[in-house]
């Protein structure tokens, strides 16, 4: 019988003994009873006895000196019902508890031993597998093998006899050069003549007593060599016509790849210039908008042909300067939409095009701008080739040009700030250290040279016009940045690694309808159409979504879209951004779904894409609140990219692998049927159902076998 130990059963009012002699016999146990706390009794759980009395331990009863007879005390009533209650309760429990032990310890023996067999089974139809292909294989190769000696065989009989017959016609010819240079005979008696023809008989009977050898004719000879020489011509043919067969389906591969190289770049050609043509003629639309009296702008003054005299033609030039020189309201302003900020256009080269492209129709190119007129000279004047001009007039137009006024001429300044989604900001002028402000849609942040990746923001110097035909206080407008400046600053390093080819994309490009600046990073794998794909329409598709629920929005509120109604709180609007980049993040990937499905593409990419937007509060009271907003950071990702915010000397991580040891993530597997596999170094992966060997193999760590085509760590992804 296993003896309990003391402290297991102290909490339940077990108390050990401090004199040797004072210890229970074997099996007996001291409790508290419950009902009456201070009073014990003693119980034996093997034999379920109790009692009120102390037990005596048989080796110290005969060892104890007699004492004085005392009268015992009294001993306070006790409830034996408890008492028995209480012991059989704790002896219950204590079985119920040893049953459950010994059931959950049999039903894990029993799993153990079931996933045991399992992989037992596995492990053995695998070896048989292989030992049936091993065998498979040596048979082929001894069939193989023997078929090779056979022939190898036969080819040098027919050699060894071709060369024995060769050597008989040679030794036949000899003899007959012999016998012809040789003198005739004389006649012989009738006795030497017949001793000559019994030896003739006796050597030809010797030469033909040879059975085993096979004679062979001239005839089956020839034959022999032009089956062997037609064998030899067949076989030259066919490896001819294999390696033509084989060099025209490689030509034939390159043209097609060389072709569909050529149709990509050309749609990505033909949709730069589209995207640079309309940009030009946005740009003439605003320039030749409504001047300061609200009428259209003339058009410059057309070249007059050679006849004319230099006088004319500068005088028409003087008077086509002030019309480049006007400066529209911001009226006009408003009602014409900036061009679209240039995007930064990544070296892509893969053999593909995708059907965005296709439907873009391009424009007739803008006619070029007539040239100058020649001016002419004395000798022309002097010889009359050309009209001569009226001096008078010539004089009057040739007065210096009045000089430009400092109030509405160009000036440069520094930004002060700048809300990109509000589109309006303040600058600190240089020439006279006025705040000036820019209103609504002023600033060009698009077409410029150099483009600015994220607009006009803190300390960028900026050249712009004076606008002071509004109301009040003039304002800012043509706000273009000076060149080599940069709002934020973006660079990066991609390396193919132990891959052939480099199958990571980037981009960093700003966002239409002034939504911020967006980096992105797409991580590809098996292949570099997935992050090709994510690079050129990810943009474009939250842009679209975004726009989407701004407009859904505003007709829930019982506004037309455009129209002003009642702006959003700053929660409501970061709500309204964050989903805009889900929904964009989950269309492109639907999208391009699609597009594999249609044309076979195996690929897919990890994204991680970060966007910073301004002229937002400043929800903390350590932050001092910005003229221009503080500025926020929205993160997404989709796979093992990374985040990582700088601040000081502290290093903040903002993103979180999707991987499938995450224990959410494997719920979330689960939940969509997908198959979960551990190997022996704890680590869990992701695979389709229905693949025992190759889950198998991946829980032992063979990565030769099930590698990551079958299985990934990965939980999410795009493709």
């Amino acid at each position: 019988m296993r003896r309990r130990t003391l402290p297991t059963l102290k909490g339940r009012g077990i108390e050990a003994a401090a004199d040797p002699r004072d210890v229970l016999p074997p099996g007996w146990i001291r409790v508290e009873s419950r009902s009456k706390p201070g009073s014990f009794y003693y119980a034996h759980p093997a034999t379920k006895r109790t009692q009120l009395e102390r037990p005596v331990d048989p080796r110290y009863a005969q060892r104890e000196k007699p004492k004085a007879v005392v009268e015992p005390q009294p001993a306070p009533a006790q409830d034996p019902v408890t008492v028995d209650d209480d012991a059989e309760t704790l002896e219950e429990k204590q079985k119920r508890e040893e049953e459950r032990k010994a059931e959950q310890k049999a039903r894990e023996e029993a799993e153990e031993k079931e996933r045991e067999e399992v992989l037992l089974r596995a492990r053995q139809r695998r070896a048989q597998q292989m030992l049936e292909e091993e065998k498979r294989r040596k048979e082929e190769e001894e069939q193989e093998e023997e078929e090779r000696q056979r022939a190898a065989e036969r080819r040098r009989e027919k050699k060894a006899e071709a060369e024995r017959l060769r050597k008989e016609m040679e030794d036949k010819e000899k003899m007959e050069a012999k016998d012809a240079e040789a003198p005739k005979p004389v006649a012989l008696g009738r006795r030497d003549a017949a001793k000559v023809e019994a030896k003739r008989r006796k050597k030809a009977a010797d030469a033909d007593s040879d059975d085993g050898d096979e004679e062979i004719t001239l005839e089956e000879l020839e034959k022999w060599k032009a089956s062997e020489e037609q064998h030899e011509r067949e076989e030259a043919e066919a490896k001819r016509r294999k390696i033509e067969e084989e060099e025209r389906r490689k030509a034939e591969a390159e043209l097609a790849e060389k072709r569909k190289k050529a149709e990509f770049e050309e749609a990505v050609a033909r949709a730069r210039r589209m995207k640079s043509e309309s940009s030009f003629h946005k740009q003439e639309e605003l320039r030749r908008g409504p001047n300061a009296n609200g009428q259209e702008t003339p058009e410059p003054a057309k070249a007059e042909p050679a006849k004319a005299s230099s006088a004319s033609a500068e005088a028409e030039t003087a008077k086509a300067e002030p019309t480049k020189m006007a400066v529209p309201p911001p009226q006009a302003l408003t009602q014409t939409q900036p061009p679209p900020p240039p995007q930064i256009q990544l070296n892509v080269q893969f053999p593909f095009q995708f059907p965005a492209m296709q439907a873009q129709v391009p424009r007739p190119p803008s006619p070029p701008p007539p040239p100058p007129p020649t001016p002419p000279t004395l000798a022309n004047l002097l010889s009359g080739a050309v009209a001569k001009p009226d001096f008078g007039k010539l004089l009057k137009q040739l007065k210096p040009p009045a000089e430009e006024d400092p109030a509405t001429g160009p000036q440069t300044g520094t930004v002060l700030w700048y809300n990109g989604r509000r589109k309006s900001g303040m600058v600190l002028t240089d020439r006279d250290s006025r705040r000036l402000r820019i209103p609504s849609h002023a600033a060009v942040m698009g077409g410029v040279a150099p483009p600015v990746p994220a607009g006009l923001m803190h300390g960028t110097r900026v050249n712009f016009m004076l606008d002071t035909s509004a109301p009040g206080d003039p304002v800012c407008v043509q706000v273009r940045p000076l060149p080599n400046q940069v709002g934020l600053s973006c660079g990066g390093d991609s390396q193919a690694g132990q891959k052939l080819v480099n199958e990571d994309r980037t981009i960093a490009t700003d966002l239409q309808e002034s939504l911020g600046h967006m980096v992105g990073i797409f991580d590809g794998h098996r292949g570099t159409y997935c992050a090709d794909y994510l690079s050129q329409e990810l943009p474009k598709t939250i842009v679209q979504h975004t726009r989407e629920l701004v407009n859904q929005e505003a007709m829930r509120r019982g506004a037309a879209p455009g129209a002003p109604w009642e702006p959003l709180t700053e929660a409501e609007e970061v709500d309204l951004i964050r989903m805009g980049i889900i929904a964009g993040l989950e269309a492109t990937d639907r999208n391009f779904l699609g597009l594999a499905q249609q044309y076979g593409f195996k690929d897919g990419a990890a994204a991680v894409v970060a966007i910073i937007m301004h002229g937002f509060q400043s929800s903390s009271s350590s932050v001092p609140a910005a003229p221009g907003g503080q500025a926020r950071l929205f993160a997404a990702w989709s796979g093992t990219g990374h985040i990582l915010l700088l601040r000081g000397r502290q290093v903040l991580r903002c993103t979180e692998d999707h991987l499938v040891n995450r224990d959410d993530e494997r719920r979330r597997l689960t939940g969509l049927g997908a198959h979960l596999v551990q190997d022996l170094r704890g680590l869990w992966w992701m695979g389709r159902p229905g693949n025992p060997e190759l889950a198998w193999a991946r829980q032992q760590c063979y990565d030769d076998v099930a590698g990551p085509k079958t299985f990934m760590a990965a939980s999410r992804g795009f493709g």
